[in-house]
């Protein structure tokens, strides 16, 4: 019996992943076929759980792959521009992979996180670590705003988790409500750092 060396593993399971997000971006969750997956990667179907237990979890790693990455927030701010449009870029970088995935994707994404939490804690945390970095994106910029006394002093972390909690609200609706386009969304993200903001500018 050849063995499969630990490079090769790797390989088939980057494999197992773009595969699977081009089916369920097409398809959709229910629709897509792990068979289908598996016959394209080159590999038997049950070979395909040896990298993934099940399905669900497939599905999560590979439609939020596009956020498994360091985006180096803070390195990359132009900390010449308005405050407001600082703020908005950070969450922007983010949102660029939302924006491409179909709705009725993204509901099936909450829908699976929440079947799978149990089961697969570490899957689920892996995923919430995103929002986590995020977040510590966001003090550190508001952090380097208050030192170059562009922002009043105040609790960066409060400060931060009531931005982000606003943009969140904004995001989840866009995703339930069908009748908010994506510019409609952008444009109350916007809206809501400007209303935020207003009072602790210098």
């Amino acid at each position: 019996m050849v063995r499969v060396t630990d490079e090769k593993k790797q390989i088939i399971r980057k494999s197992i992943l773009e595969v699977s997000q081009k089916h369920f971006m097409k398809n959709g969750y229910d629709k897509t076929k792990t068979k289908d997956i598996a016959k394209e990667v080159g590999i038997a179907e049950g070979t395909l759980f040896n990298y993934f237990d099940t399905k669900t979890e497939i599905f999560l790693e590979a439609i939020t792959a596009g956020y498994m990455v360091d985006l180096n927030a803070i390195e990359s701010v132009n900390f010449k521009d308005e405050i407001a449009d600082i703020i908005f870029d950070l969450f922007y970088k983010t949102m660029k992979h939302l924006t491409k995935i179909p709705r009725k994707i993204i509901k099936e994404v909450f829908s699976a996180s929440i079947n799978v939490a149990k089961r697969k804690p570490e899957l689920i945390k892996k995923i919430i670590q995103l929002d986590y970095n995020l977040l510590k994106d966001l003090e550190g910029i508001l952090e380097n705003l208050m030192i170059e006394n562009r922002l009043k002093t105040c609790n960066v972390k409060v400060f931060a988790e009531v931005i982000f909690s606003a943009v969140i609200v904004e995001i989840t609706m866009y995703v339930f409500e069908d009748k908010i386009t994506l510019e409609e969304m952008l444009h109350n993200v916007k809206e809501k750092i400007d209303f935020t903001l207003e009072g602790h500018v210098l």
